[in-house]
């Protein structure tokens, strides 16, 4: 799964990655703990002008169709395997897929068999200093007075059998690599199914990170941090 991200590189650095026209112009700070239902950068299509976009989103998809304008149940992650099929995200998957760029998701190792045995919090990142490409899906819910809410899920998929990753946790998020962008969202035709697939495992560096990160209140840039 993904359940914190750290997303810090400045919107003109993503701007010139993703070749994007149309500038970002909100005032954001460094992110480096944002757990679901933080507002992130997600690139996506814009439907009205069919160009590349940074856009705010918040992270849990609220489905088109929800009556409360909430997550009903989990739905910041989604996982890859019958996702054309979901009732929340099926829409979605066919028209308004999104790349979500984070420097960086952490993850907790369990250090053994019962909740006693604690957890090791740990930082994954791309191991050649680029950001994660993670694959995502968005979608737009309309409020009783017009105000328009814009969400998105991040896919995950299950890492490749005896990796490093998988000694990590039994999910992982669907990176891309930048040749994969285009048809992701849909710029190209091409097959998805196999950009569902897990990364190769030396794409990914991993890191024993404090235990702060847990607590949603630490914000800092020293999360990041390698400990012993």
């Amino acid at each position: 799964m993904c359940g914190r991200i750290g997303q810090y590189l400045p919107a003109s650095w993503l701007e010139a990655f993703f070749k994007i026209d149309t500038r970002f112009v909100e005032n954001r700070e460094p992110l480096y703990n944002a757990p679901p239902t933080s507002d992130l950068m997600v690139v996506r299509i814009d439907p009205k002008t069919g160009k590349r976009v940074i856009t705010t989103m918040k992270w849990g998809l609220v489905p088109f169709f929800s009556k409360t304008g909430k997550m009903d149940y989990s739905t910041f992650n989604a996982k890859c395997e019958g996702v054309e099929k979901a009732a929340s995200f099926r829409e979605p998957f066919k028209s308004r897929r999104c790349i979500v760029p984070a420097d960086l998701y952490y993850e907790w190792r369990k250090l053994g068999p019962t909740p006693k045995d604690g957890k090791q919090p740990y930082a994954v990142a791309r191991a050649d200093g680029a950001p994660l490409l993670m694959a995502g899906l968005w979608d737009a819910w309309k409020g009783n007075e017009g105000v328009w809410l814009l969400s998105f899920t991040v896919l995950t998929t299950a890492p490749l059998p005896d990796s490093k990753m998988s000694e990590l946790h039994h999910r992982i998020p669907v990176v891309l690599s930048p040749e994969a962008v285009p048809t992701w969202l849909g710029e190209e035709p091409g097959d998805l199914e196999p950009l569902m697939s897990p990364c190769p495992d030396e794409w990914l560096k991993m890191w024993k990170v404090s235990a702060r990160v847990g607590n949603v209140k630490n914000t800092d840039a020293r999360l990041i941090e390698e400990v012993e």
